[in-house]
């Protein structure tokens, strides 16, 4: 685009030389820029109006892939390649990334480069799926960083933080702040016309972010009192939380910005330590006044 313009500028295009003149120009980015506002002073009210350079005729969003989309991209690669994914795969696929089309790829590229060294001769199973999303979650690729670095915004705390407590109610929705947490791509309206994270691994990524300060300061590994035969005594784990909230809070929670979600990230945090191993979390956002994340 910038050497386009210095072309123009130049005369290039005037004198036959060069491309062109577009007909019409493409600008791809994460949100439509009716968002954009003109600002005299940055400690002014903006003029209520976009850009007067906007001169959009149409605008489209590139939406998420189908189950159907899923299945037939991750068949190309069967047939350029012979190697299979079986039937639960794709479905842990889907139950994973809702269609969103970076993730679906980035899925099959962890599996297929990172962690079979390309050997298509393995068929890519559901377990496969689930590993790759781990290493997805706990790593920092710039999707993923970009995005949640939206969580530092006060308009996407303003969601956010009420989806964690329990105190999000479907009034919200109308409010411009939920609007954009959807345009992001950070949040959607589900099949029930509830607010909830774009994908199950979006929530996961949500929390490990928004805990990760704390992560690290929480001991290498617990003496697993409650762990008996591969049972879980829950009266032992909770006596070992509180003890542990009561010892670090203080410390754990000092300049916190999701102040009011403190509790429930903190237990987030807790468990996950917890599970180091084979266990596995799955969480779900509230969706309705005094309801807390379930692990």
């Amino acid at each position: 685009m910038i050497s386009f313009l210095r072309q123009l500028r130049y005369g290039y295009i005037r004198r036959g030389r060069g491309v062109p003149f577009p007909s019409s120009i493409a600008l791809i980015g994460m949100r439509n820029v009716y968002d954009y506002r003109v600002f005299i002073r940055e400690e002014e009210e903006s003029l209520g109006t976009t850009s007067p350079f906007n001169i959009i005729d149409k605008s489209l969003t590139l939406n998420n892939f189908t189950f159907d989309n899923v299945v037939e991209l991750y068949a190309q690669h069967t047939s350029a390649t012979g190697q299979k994914f079986d039937g639960d795969a794709l479905k842990r696929v889907y139950y994973w990334t809702s269609g969103q089309p970076w993730l679906v790829n980035a899925i099959a590229k962890q599996i297929i480069e990172d962690v079979l060294d390309y050997d298509y001769s393995v068929t890519i199973s559901a377990d496969h799926i689930d590993d790759a999303v781990d290493a997805i979650s706990k790593r920092k690729d710039m999707h993923t960083v970009s995005l949640l670095n939206k969580l530092k915004e006060n308009r996407v705390q303003n969601v956010i933080e009420p989806m964690l407590t329990g105190e999000f109610s479907k009034d919200n929705e109308v409010d411009d702040d939920v609007n954009y947490c959807i345009d992001i791509g950070l949040l959607k309206i589900n099949d029930n016309e509830d607010v909830t994270p774009a994908n199950r691994l979006y929530s996961d990524l949500i929390i490990r972010y928004l805990t990760f300060s704390q992560q690290s300061r929480l001991p290498k590994s617990f003496i697993s009192m409650w762990m008996d035969d591969n049972v879980i005594h829950m009266t032992e784990l909770l006596k070992e939380f509180q003890k542990y909230w009561r010892e670090n809070s203080d410390i754990l929670t000092a300049g916190y910005v999701y102040t009011h979600a403190v509790p429930q990230l903190f237990l987030q945090t807790f468990l996950q330590r917890v599970a180091n191993g084979n266990a596995k979390i799955n969480r779900e956002f509230s969706l309705g006044p005094n309801v807390s994340i379930c692990a």
